[in-house]
């Protein structure tokens, strides 16, 4: 009897000593961000007061951008590429990513995964165009959305 009081210990024991198997730590979003990245959308959204939509405005402009840890290249159509060099960096739960050169910076990085990304830029200019009057109107503000693809 004595021998079934001792099972239960040694299959305890047994548990206790297995050794878990580490898990590989996350990449950093720096080595995830590598490679090229396609703009397959760029929308100008304007908000009122309350944070409500009140207009959104598609853009046609596409642009592709590359990654290589430190420096970015930019292309714009035929234009020359722009080229500079950026930083990742993260506060308050949310990470930015700081174009050497470019206005608007930080930008806050959204959405983040192996394929997709979103940059959500605070847009300087208020005024819009209502699509239905064509009057010019002022919303509280606007934010100016670029969503990438890796390719």
């Amino acid at each position: 009897m004595k021998k079934l009081h001792l099972l239960p210990l040694l299959f305890l024991f047994a548990l206790m000593s297995c050794k878990k198997e580490d898990k590989e730590a996350a990449p950093s979003i720096n080595e995830q961000i590598k490679g090229r990245w396609d703009v397959i959308r760029d929308i100008l959204v304007y908000y009122d007061k309350d944070n409500r939509e009140i207009y959104r405005k598609p853009y046609e402009i596409r642009m592709v951008f590359t990654f290589d840890g430190t420096a970015y290249r930019e292309y714009m159509g035929r234009f020359s590429p722009y080229e500079g060099t950026y930083t990742l960096s993260s506060n308050n739960g949310k990470d930015y990513i700081t174009l050497q050169g470019l206005p608007n910076n930080p930008i806050e990085v959204k959405g983040f995964s192996e394929t997709n990304m979103s940059w959500i830029i605070e847009h300087q200019d208020n005024i819009y165009r209502d699509p239905v009057t064509y009057q010019e109107k002022t919303a509280h503000h606007a934010v100016y959305i670029l969503e990438f693809e890796r390719r």
